[in-house]
């Protein structure tokens, strides 16, 4: 760590360490899918005073919106996560895929485009 010069270094290599080692494990068929509700996601407890339909609905929403995501090529899926989830910029999270920004810009553009035609 002490050779990182620059002050916005750290989380990018953090990023980037924290991906190889989700890539090792999911290569290695360790990891477990993890469903995330509403709730979770949100990272809020629900309101207390919204119907249970309005709920349900919701929480349907959100998981058909991961359902989406997790269904992308783990390219496209890794730089809509880091730029549209993470709030990086292109230049990071190109940094930790370890590839260009313009491949990662073209990737986040097929991405939205993927979400777009599968919500429709």
């Amino acid at each position: 760590m002490h050779t990182l010069q620059q002050n916005g270094a750290f989380k990018t290599w953090l990023f980037r360490m924290t991906r190889n080692i989700c890539l090792e494990r999911v290569r290695s068929a360790q990891s477990r899918v993890h469903v995330v509700d509403a709730e979770e996601f949100s990272g809020q407890p629900a309101a207390k005073h919204l119907s249970p339909e309005y709920l349900a609905v919701q929480r349907s929403e959100v998981d058909r919106a991961w359902n989406i995501v997790a269904k992308l090529p783990s390219t496209l899926k890794q730089a809509f996560v880091l730029v549209c989830l993470e709030d990086m910029t292109y230049e990071q999270a190109a940094t930790i895929a370890n590839t260009s920004e313009s491949t990662i810009r073209g990737r986040v553009a097929r991405a939205r485009k993927a979400i777009i035609e599968a919500v429709s």
